[in-house]
């Protein structure tokens, strides 16, 4: 059966529609019957399709052959050389030179050269060492009466090495300083001597270390020492320590186990211009401190314990309870901390020299000081990133502490004699510090209260308040300052000095006041280059003439200027 064509079926149906309303048009009106007969072919055309594969068609384009034609010419060429520079690889930046030694000098008033030397080798990983030379003296200026000998002058030299073997470090080195000075304390108003005696002391000394290096905490770590000094004056005095040091320590379960262990041998002779007998027994003092610490958190407490034998002491055998406990607030902001303990402090000819350079001993028993109870306790911890302080209490009770008297066995005082008290010092300390890339400040206030048992707190302050700067303006200024205040001291003496003739106590001891004093002190460096620097330095700023130790005034006014040079 064909399909009708849309158009002429739609053209028929509206033929029809029309038709047969017309129809029910006429008949509504005539009422007549209408039929119409008739026949009617339709035809649709074929469709005329595209074949489903394409044929190819041969389009004959031929290709030419190319030919090429060679010609009889000879080229000349002339051979060119260039010159190719080395390539250069920028691995790392060049390590910054370690100059290992230097050469400083200056010159002040009071005709005070200033020398410096030192040389060594920091590069070696196997191990180091190094040498150095000082010098410094004066020849005049303290002196409150003309024609006194108050020059002094100080040499100091030495050799220092460190070998790594293994895991083990070799640490040793030798020493030698002479200390030449005029004795020129003398109060002429109750002495006729206006000259005065020059004292020369040298020392000699050598130490030698041996420490373990090992990675893990639970080994056993060890360091010992091995020392030995030796002083001699000029007048005959003789006195050789022999000391060692002995440090173990390992971790157990979170806990540090540590070992202490220290021993000093003495052997002195008298002056010879003091004693006929020369020889003084020799004496040992030996200390054992085991502890154990424990850290939980933000808590930590060390507990151990102190055992002392003093060979030839009043109480030859002393044990001290130790204790210690801090705890951190946020992060080390405030810390909290608290202790007790006690042990020995060593006292020798050599020691009494290097507080006192005008001291004679004249064949006293000499007594090393018990310190025999310490407490203390305090907070400490970080205002600022860069702001750090400390505030602490302690009181401490010092058996057999040694002090100085001004002798008047020996010409009008200018020597200094010792003798022995039992003192309890009781210290509040405040003390605060800034550590900036440029600017370094750290400011310290103490004060003191003191219970003799038989005299009083004789050359210590009640009050002393330090200070120190260091300030970097830019690579080539920096300026360094120091500077104290410390009030006012009493002095024993056998000469009145000052003092009212009828003050003397039963024994004939004077109280000598000594007023406070301010000493301020500056120093300004210029580096020109990484080489080359010249600096000066300014002691005694406020020109106060004062006195550390009765009868002997410092130099009120110092300045020195000189040059650095490393190499």
């Amino acid at each position: 059966m064909k399909k009708f064509e849309f158009k002429g079926v739609l053209m028929g149906l509206l033929v029809v529609v029309a038709s047969a309303g017309e129809m029910q048009r006429i008949v509504a009106q005539d009422s007549l019957e209408v039929t119409f007969v008739g026949t009617r072919e339709l035809h649709v055309r074929d469709a005329i399709k595209q074949g489903d594969y394409p044929q190819a068609v041969e389009l004959d384009i031929k290709k030419t052959a190319a030919s090429y034609t060679e010609l009889p010419i000879i080229a000349a060429l002339q051979p060119l050389t260039l010159e190719i520079e080395p390539s250069r690889l920028a691995l790392d930046a060049p390590i910054p030179r370690l100059y290992p030694g230097y050469i400083k000098g200056g010159f002040g008033l009071h005709t005070t050269p200033l020398v410096g030397i030192q040389y060594g080798d920091m590069r070696s990983r196997d191990g180091s060492w190094n040498m150095a030379y000082n010098h410094l003296s004066s020849q005049q200026g303290a002196a409150l009466t003309e024609g006194l000998d108050d020059g002094f002058s100080h040499h100091d030299a030495g050799v220092w090495m460190r070998r790594f073997v293994g895991k083990k470090s070799l640490d040793g080195g030798l020493s030698w300083s002479r200390d030449a000075f005029g004795v020129y304390g003398l109060d002429t108003s109750q002495s006729a001597l206006a000259d005065t005696a020059r004292v020369r002391y040298q020392q000699f000394g050598g130490r030698l270390t041996l420490e373990n290096h090992l990675r893990d905490s639970s080994d056993l770590h060890f360091s010992a020492t091995l020392r030995a000094t030796h002083l001699g004056s000029r007048a005959g005095a003789q006195n050789t320590v022999v000391g060692t040091d002995f440090t173990l320590h390992t971790y157990k379960n979170s806990d540090r186990l540590q070992l202490d262990a220290t021993m000093d041998y003495d052997q002195l002779t008298n002056d010879s211009t003091v004693l006929e007998e020369r020889a003084v027994p020799s004496r040992a003092l030996i200390g054992l401190n085991p502890s154990i610490s424990r850290g939980r958190g933000n808590l930590n407490v060390l507990i151990g314990a102190g055992l002392w034998v003093d060979a030839r002491g009043a109480q030859s055998f002393h044990f001290y309870p130790r204790a210690e406990a801090r705890y951190s607030f946020f992060d080390d902001l405030f810390v909290p901390y608290a202790g007790v303990g006690g042990g020995m402090e060593r006292l020798t000819l050599l020691d009494l020299v290097e507080r006192n350079p005008y001291v004679q001993y004249r064949g006293q028993n000499m007594r090393h000081t018990n310190r025999a109870l310490n407490f203390h306790g305090g907070v400490r911890g970080a205002l600022a990133r860069n702001l750090e302080f400390n505030a602490e209490v302690r009181t401490t009770r010092l058996r057999d502490r040694a002090y100085f008297i001004n002798d008047s066995l020996d010409g009008a005082g200018q020597r200094f004699s010792i003798s022995y008290d039992t003192l309890t010092v009781a210290r509040v300390m405040g003390e605060i510090a800034f550590h900036g890339e440029a600017l370094d400040v750290s400011a310290k206030a103490e004060f003191f209260t003191y219970s003799a048992l038989e005299g009083h707190a004789w050359y210590l302050p009640r009050v002393k308040w330090s200070t120190d700067v260091h300030w970097a303006f830019n690579d080539e200024f920096t300026l360094r300052g120091s500077g104290a205040w410390v009030s006012g001291r009493q002095a024993p003496s056998y000469l009145p000095f000052d003092a009212a003739p009828e003050s003397a106590d039963e024994s004939g001891l004077y109280t000598v006041q000594l007023p406070g004093y301010v000493d301020v002190s500056l120093e300004v460096e210029y580096r020109y280059n990484k080489r080359l620097a010249v600096w000066g330095r300014v002691a005694g700023l406020t020109a106060s003439e004062f006195a550390r130790w009765n009868g002997y005034p410092v130099q009120p006014f110092q300045a020195i200027l000189g040059l650095s040079y490393r190499f």
